[in-house]
């Protein structure tokens, strides 16, 4: 047996270690960053949405704090599907590759479900 075989970070996600992953980093993004993550992602999608022409967000002071916490709480969450799906869809793929593309593709979802949200809120 070769070494990395052995070693459980290089193997591809359970749903037991998923879970544990996707806790950590809501606790640290949503807890102990008090919604910093949360933050970057709605200012992502402003800078989009300023660049695009199709407004600005409107979120400030008291209202864009607890926002920006429940997303930094929530986003991680979006991993747990994502990872089913892409184990379906991509079974041969390498585990490294494979915890990235969870981890850019719930950060894509979530940045979507954003716009989504605040052009309704806007309109």
């Amino acid at each position: 047996m070769t070494a990395h075989k052995n070693d459980k970070l290089l193997n591809k996600p359970s749903r037991r270690s998923l879970l544990i992953v996707c806790s950590i980093l809501s606790v640290v993004g949503g807890i102990v960053l008090i919604g910093i993550p949360g933050a970057l992602l709605i200012g992502a999608v402003g800078w989009f949405l300023e660049l695009s022409g199709i407004g600005t967000i409107q979120l400030s002071g008291d209202d864009a704090w607890p926002v920006m916490i429940m997303i930094s709480l929530l986003w991680p969450f979006l991993m747990l599907p994502v990872s089913t799906w892409m184990q379906r869809q991509l079974p041969n793929i390498h585990s490294g590759l494979h915890w990235l593309l969870i981890i850019i593709l719930s950060l894509f979802i979530t940045q979507v479900i954003i716009f989504v949200w605040l052009g309704l809120l806007n309109s």
